[in-house]
């Protein structure tokens, strides 16, 4: 009676530690489908990691039934096998709950101007152009969101125009908005045919640490040339949390404003200004 009794409270606590690793593996790729610009990679996790999920719980449930109704070495193994299994399950729990606190799988990731203005959050790009007109030409556009730990954002927007005056328009209008808190006019450090205007203090700062890289970046400018009758808007608040590379999902992107200017990540290239106000 007394192992009887046992056996249901192993069975038990396996199904409970069971369903806390469920939970918190199921919360960690489901919360990609809350981002307003998920891709498909998301959805596929989502339906991955619930096959995975159903799968394991078959699995257990059939150890638990091998545990009451096999013979004398199986039941004993199954036995062994939901003591060792709780331990470990609750341990991944806790670190389950860690990493969802963090920052969930997936993100926001649109190039489809279509979208412009629509954004998970509310971003201060006042210097942004409200909307799209008829006046400019969208060469490229842009929009990274994903929350780690705090949000990570990156807007980029690069627009032609088909004369200076019209460009001079849209680019007077950035500078009024800049000038309530002051601004640097700077020649941009990556491209001299380019000018740029900061609203705040500018940071790109290129860190490498054992085998972990990332772009500690705080830039919200107006980039233009006359030359070339453009201008680039550009939002970027990234920081340690988004690790260099190319699997937005997983949190690695490299800033859409460096790879227009084909900036490699080198400590060399890292940049900072204090605003001047004029």
């Amino acid at each position: 009676m007394v192992i009887k009794i046992c056996k249901i409270l192993l069975a038990f606590l396996s199904c409970i530690s069971f369903l806390g690793v469920a939970f918190f593996t199921f919360i960690y790729f489901y919360d990609g489908l809350d981002y307003m610009y998920y891709s498909q990679g998301v959805v596929n996790a989502v339906v991955i990691a619930c096959v995975i999920i159903a799968l394991s719980l078959a699995l257990l449930v059939l150890v638990i039934i091998l545990m009451f109704k096999g013979n004398i070495g199986v039941r004993i193994t199954c036995s062994m096998l939901l003591i060792f299994f709780i331990p470990v399950s609750i341990v991944a729990s806790l670190l389950g709950s860690a990493i969802n606190y963090l920052g969930t799988y997936g993100c926001s990731y649109t190039e489809d101007i279509g979208n412009y203005g629509n954004y998970d959050v509310k971003i201060s790009n006042d210097y942004f152009p409200q909307s799209i007109t008829e006046e400019m030409t969208v060469v490229d556009f842009s929009y990274f969101y994903k929350y780690v730990d705090t949000y990570q954002t990156d807007i980029y927007l690069e627009v032609k125009f088909s004369d200076k005056g019209t460009m001079e328009k849209y680019l007077n209008k950035a500078k009024d908005t800049f000038s309530e808190n002051g601004f640097l006019e700077y020649e941009n450090p990556y491209n001299s045919k380019y000018t740029d205007i900061i609203e705040s203090d500018l940071r790109i700062d290129f860190v490498e640490r054992d085998d972990y890289k990332y772009v500690e970046m705080r830039c919200y400018s107006v980039t233009y040339s006359y030359e070339e009758l453009t201008i680039i808007y550009n939002y970027t608040d990234i920081g340690s949390d988004i690790q260099y590379g190319n699997s937005k999902d997983d949190g690695e992107y490299y800033p859409h404003y460096l790879k227009r200017f084909n900036v490699e990540f080198d400590e060399s290239n890292s940049v900072f200004n204090k605003v001047q106000k004029q």
